[in-house]
């Protein structure tokens, strides 16, 4: 039973983890995506965007 609970835990950390690198690469890809003066303003001021 221990057995099994830590290769879910392993599992949940892959998932977070994986989860975690996705969301980043999505962040990224919106960055290459915007034109380069709206690319200094997201990275600097994420909260500015109107």
């Amino acid at each position: 039973m221990f057995h099994f609970l830590s290769v879910l835990i392993r599992l949940f950390d892959t998932a977070k983890t994986s989860f975690s690198l996705y969301k980043l690469g999505w962040f990224f890809q919106n960055l290459k995506q915007a034109p380069p003066c709206d690319q200094v303003n997201t990275a600097t001021f994420p909260l500015k965007r109107n």
